[in-house]
């Protein structure tokens, strides 16, 4: 069957929602991965910034 035909046989607003729902299916993990990607740099950014070997001096 051809994918053209088929589709035109849809109800244009189910069509519309099943697209938003395969780019949704998409862009939402894509979306979360590059943000905990940002989180483990600024992580690993903060880390090495309060290891820099400097010690207090102690309490007096």
């Amino acid at each position: 069957m051809d994918d053209k035909k088929f589709l035109e046989k849809i109800n244009p607003e189910r069509r519309e929602f099943l697209e938003k729902l395969t780019i949704g299916a998409f862009a939402i993990p894509t979306v979360i991965s590059v943000m905990m990607l940002n989180q483990k740099l600024n992580l690993t950014t903060a880390n090495a910034v309060s290891n820099d070997g400097m010690v207090p001096p102690p309490p007096e």
